[in-house]
């Protein structure tokens, strides 16, 4: 009885430790059919993601869009991305999500090649004011 309990205590806890964390798929409104959206960067508090896609128009072949989506209330409750205008209006985006958000949201920390940089791939940022 005493081998028993002990094998069954054994699987048991090696079940639990070989164990796979739950991966979830974010909503259709960040995860759009037929766009790579890729390079995200989360806020502290969880309510502000930042990240690139190259859902954009069909003539900017290969050109990387910075999007902004906020959480209305926890989980999966995402809003509809929205452009970083100022960003992707600065010139061009690094491709391979040179980009964070600061823990309260309010600066974005991005690389680009625009005019008035030293040369290549420079590092700019924009701070949020009045909600923009």
């Amino acid at each position: 009885m005493k081998t028993k309990f002990i094998i069954i205590t054994i699987l048991l806890l090696c079940s639990v430790l070989s164990a796979q964390p739950v991966r979830l798929k974010l909503p259709v409104q960040i995860n759009m059919p037929n766009f790579n959206h890729f390079a995200p960067s989360v806020s502290a508090d969880g309510m502000t993601m930042l990240f690139s896609t190259d859902n954009h128009h069909i003539n900017d072949e290969n050109r990387v869009l910075m999007k902004i989506s906020y959480n209305k209330g926890g989980g999966e409750n995402w809003g509809t991305p929205e452009e970083v205008e100022i960003v992707n209006k600065s010139g061009i985006l690094n491709l391979y999500g040179g980009h964070s958000i600061s823990a309260d949201g309010n600066t974005i920390y991005f690389t680009s090649k625009k005019t008035g940089g030293v040369g290549g791939f420079d590092i700019w940022f924009t701070i949020k004011k009045e909600g923009k």
